[in-house]
C-alpha cells in the first residue's frame, strides 16, 4: 500500500475550509473594488447645453439618478433652478428631487432638514403655489426617516 498523500496548501491555509473562505472573500473583496471605480469615473457634465427645455432637465437629471450618477443628476437640478429662478413651482420639484438623492446616498440627516424645509415651504404657500405631489412624497419619506432613525 502506498502512503496517503496529503494536499498541499498555500503557505498559511490549514486546511480546504480556510482556503476556500479567502478565496470568497477576495472574490467579494475584487467585485465591490471594481463597482466603486466605475461608480467612482462617472462623468459629471461641464455644463448643460443651451436651449434645453425645462422638461429635459429633470428628464436628463432622472437618468442621471438611473444610473446611480447622483452628482450629474444634482448637476441638473441644481443649474435649473440658476436658470429658472422665477419657476417657483417647478424649484419645489427640484428641491424634492435633490432631497431624494440625499436619501438615497443614506445622508438621513441633510434628507430630513430637506424634506422638512419642503414641507413647511409648501404648508406656508397659498393652494395651488406648488405641485401637491411634492409635499405628499416629502411627508411619506420624512415619516420613513423617523421612524427608520
Amino acid at each position: 500500500m502506498s502512503p496517503a498523500v496529503t494536499p498541499d496548501y498555500p503557505r498559511g491555509f490549514a486546511n480546504e475550509e480556510t482556503m476556500k473562505k479567502f478565496m470568497n472573500i477576495s472574490m467579494i473583496a475584487a467585485v465591490l473594488s471594481a463597482a466603486l471605480f466605475f461608480v467612482g469615473c462617472q462623468s459629471v457634465p461641464e455644463e448643460v447645453p443651451q436651449g434645453i427645455s425645462q422638461q429635459e432637465f429633470f428628464q436628463r437629471a432622472q437618468e442621471y439618478t438611473d444610473e446611480l450618477n447622483y452628482e450629474a443628476a444634482l448637476f441638473y437640478l441644481r443649474e435649473f433652478k440658476v436658470r429658472y429662478p422665477d419657476d417657483q413651482y417647478n424649484h419645489l420639484a427640484a428641491d424634492y428631487q435633490i432631497a431624494l438623492i440625499s436619501y438615497k446616498q443614506n445622508r438621513f440627516e441633510e434628507a430630513e432638514a430637506q424634506f422638512q424645509g419642503i414641507i413647511d415651504t409648501y404648508s406656508a404657500a397659498a393652494p395651488g403655489t406648488y405641485p401637491e405631489w411634492v409635499d405628499v412624497l416629502s411627508r411619506k419619506l420624512l415619516e420613513k426617516i423617523r421612524e427608520d432613525a
